[in-house]
């Protein structure tokens, strides 16, 4: 994922005046940076030389620097972890929903009910559902139950 990093990923909020926003707004109007989530933009010839899956990496990336406490999951999540993909990357990220709160989709993201503890792992900064699955704790507790019945 370093190499997601090194893309410059420009983020509307570290932007402290009105007159720099300004400046990216027209950069983006003029082809010269691509918004690639509400609040943040790469620079254009950067995102042309993506794959799909480069894409979709680096704007879940964007998306976590916006939204630190998401974990991404499902596709986004396979392809954070460098596991190939049959067909096309998917257009919004794939993320657990925190809560009841937070349970639609949004332009951004597409987000997936947590059923029961999921085990989360730090992928240099961005946060992802295990390729184990659940947590050790949940299984061990499966485990638990189906040997005392």
């Amino acid at each position: 994922m370093e190499e997601l990093f090194k893309h410059r990923i420009v983020l509307t909020r570290d932007l402290p005046t009105a007159g720099e926003r300004s400046v990216l707004h027209r950069a983006v109007l003029r082809g010269h940076y691509v918004r690639i989530a509400p609040g943040a933009s790469v620079p254009a010839e950067d995102w042309r030389n993506l794959s799909s899956e480069a894409r979709h990496r680096l704007t879940a990336c964007a998306l976590q620097l916006l939204h630190p406490t998401t974990v991404f999951c499902s596709v986004t999540a396979a392809l954070l972890w460098q596991r190939p993909l049959l067909g096309a990357a998917p257009e919004r990220a794939h993320a657990l929903a925190s809560g009841a709160r937070n349970s639609g989709s949004s332009a951004s993201f597409r987000r997936h009910e947590r059923i029961g503890d999921v085990a989360v792992r730090d992928l240099e900064g961005v946060r992802v559902t295990s390729l184990e699955g659940r947590s050790s704790t949940s299984r061990n507790k499966r485990i638990a139950m189906s040997r005392s019945r």
